[in-house]
């Protein structure tokens, strides 16, 4: 017969081996972790495991920016900027390059988000369209009051000087899908991108490739090459440029004929087609290297009938329920009329809608009644949603989540900082001093 002692011991022997049992058979999940014994826990019993949890890293915030000249495009734009919101899941930062008047429109929506579900930056940088009209007009491009806004797109990369990479979107667009998966498009790009854009091809004209949507990495298009500009400029013209040739090429050479004629037409850097998609196009032909391709889904665009894609309403005309579409299986889609020879990608999957080539919309497409028409069999229930939909509630958050407002009213564009900087390095050669 076993001893008392003895029956204590064996009961310690059984209740260890049961322990390791566990501990072997129900491990701990990941995101926990075990802190080994001490001499400190081994005075505190209560101190001898100690469980912390870990939580993952912040993912880096999408950047998004959005020119917004004068208050039509500001009131445009309050919508495509909404889209964005109401689909992202990571942090945003947007930055919007504008007047002085788009700030009254845009900041009062801004401030009514107080607590979005993932941090919210946004900048607004007001340039004068006198400064862009400088700085175009030392680089030679453009001509006239009315293309100065268009063409102030050109310089995004010396607006935001401290910003490596950014979406640029229109302000006639709209998310209908996360942006983060058009950001992810920046893993694809290899160290020679400099902007990707959306195209029908190699082929393309001038209207069949669209800035209204890009991918950009500003910080190559401030240094393209060692020692060069992306725009040209007179203030340092011992500074190259990749530019300048492509337009000295497409003024003697000609471009594509947008009508389908043979003979090229002819190509001016002061009056370029579409503005600053024109000098774009010339850059685009010449160096095509340079512009990685970005999916037509990205710009499902109402100048090609949205390659037959469509969402429509509930009832037809007659008020009677449509023909439920939603199963359509992909050859389906595929075989629709005008996909297959306007897209060429295989299957589009609906990312950003294009309101364009709407010339009875007016100033603002998000205001013209068909557009809202969901007879029409277009996308009319998701503009709805997007323009309807209220600023606050997009308050989705905890409180862990703040949105912040800065406003930059000084700009200095990248030829102005090169040029001061050589200056003072040539005072500080011939004086070994700096310029008071």
């Amino acid at each position: 017969m076993l001893s008392r002692r003895q029956v204590y011991l064996l009961a310690v022997i059984v209740a260890i081996s049961l322990l390791y049992i566990f501990k072997l058979t129900i491990p701990l999940p990941q995101n926990f972790k075990v802190v080994p014994l001490s001499e400190n826990s081994l005075e505190d019993p209560s101190s001898a495991y100690s469980i912390t949890t870990t939580h993952p890293a912040k993912p880096d915030p999408i950047v998004l920016t959005f020119v917004l000249m004068g208050q039509p495009a500001a009131l445009e734009g309050l919508v495509s900027i909404k889209s964005a919101i109401m689909h992202a899941s990571r942090p945003l930062d947007i930055h919007l390059i504008c007047s002085e008047d788009s700030v009254e429109i845009i900041e009062p929506a801004i401030t009514l988000i107080r607590q979005p579900y993932y941090s919210l930056n946004v900048i607004f940088h007001v340039v004068p369209l006198k400064r862009v009209e400088e700085r175009l007009t030392r680089a030679g491009i453009g001509i006239g009051k009315r293309n100065w806004p268009m063409l102030s797109k050109l310089l995004m990369h010396e607006i935001l000087i401290d910003v490596e990479k950014t979406i640029f979107v229109d302000t006639d667009m709209i998310f209908v899908v996360d942006p983060a998966q058009l950001w992810d498009n920046f893993r694809t790009f290899d160290d020679n991108a400099l902007l990707a854009l959306p195209t029908l091809g190699p082929t393309s004209h001038a209207g069949e490739i669209c800035t209204c949507v890009m991918l950009l990495n500003l910080e190559r298009m401030r240094r393209p090459e060692p020692n060069s500009l992306l725009i040209p400029s007179s203030l340092i013209p011992q500074y190259k440029d990749i530019l300048t040739e492509a337009l000295d090429a497409a003024e003697r050479d000609g471009i594509p004929n947008m009508k389908g004629r043979p003979e090229r037409a002819s190509f001016s850097r002061k009056d370029a087609p579409f503005g600053d998609q024109g000098i774009i196009y010339a850059l685009w032909m010449h160096r095509p290297a340079l512009f990685p391709q970005l999916s037509l889904r990205w710009d499902i665009t109402q100048c090609r009938s949205s390659y037959g894609l469509r969402l429509g309403g509930f009832l037809d005309k007659d008020g009677k329920p449509v023909e439920d579409d939603t199963a359509i299986t992909e050859q389906e889609q595929l075989q629709i009329h005008n996909y297959n020879q306007k897209a060429g990608e295989g299957l589009i999957v609906p990312g950003i809608l294009h309101f364009n080539c709407q010339p009875d919309a007016g100033t603002n497409v998000w205001e013209w009644i068909e557009n809202h028409d969901d007879t029409l069999k277009t996308w009319a229930p998701m503009v709805t949603t997007t323009v309807r939909y209220k600023w606050i509630w997009l308050n989705r958050g905890n409180g862990s989540a703040n949105t912040s407002i800065v406003k930059h009213t000084t700009i200095r564009w990248l030829d102005e900082r090169i040029h001061d900087s050589d200056s003072e390095e040539n005072i500080i050669k011939m004086t070994g001093r700096r310029a008071s």
